[in-house]
């Protein structure tokens, strides 16, 4: 334990460990609040050495109806988030199945109400959407 009794050199000489031992904590500790921080993605354009990495849709394995639906459907269809219809629940379907699939297809392609533009899939394709329509709805029966 340090007393100071009033001397400007204790006082200094403890200034000057402090201000030299700081920098040795302060790089880490900003390191790991950087890494915090970060954005979780990153945007890349075609032309630029990032552009040859492969992109991945997050579904871990074969693409198809069910792992996109996993993916990129079942936050707001597994719980009826916004209205959302939930997965296997025929009773909040039918409605919309006497509509017919091609209105179905459509509200997924095009977006209705809160579900955007392609649902939350970037990576599907129109037939991918319509193959997770049909993927819903054979849940159903």
């Amino acid at each position: 334990m340090f007393i100071f009794e009033g001397s400007a050199v204790n006082r200094g000489l403890l200034i000057a460990i402090f201000l030299c031992v700081l920098p040795a904590y302060a790089g880490p500790v900003e390191d790991a609040i950087e890494d915090r921080i970060a954005r979780v993605g990153s945007v890349c354009v075609e032309g630029l050495g990032c552009a040859s990495a492969s992109v991945s849709s997050g579904g871990g394995g074969a693409e198809g109806p069910e792992s996109f639906y996993s993916v990129s459907c079942a936050t707001c269809h597994a719980m009826g988030i916004a209205n959302a219809p939930k997965f296997g629940d025929a009773s909040q379907w039918s409605a919309r199945i006497d509509k017919g699939r091609e209105v179905l297809y459509n509200s997924v392609i095009n977006g209705i109400g809160t579900m955007p533009a392609g649902g939350t899939c970037a990576n599907c394709s129109e037939d991918d959407l319509k193959a997770i329509v049909d993927y819903m709805l054979d849940a159903l029966e």
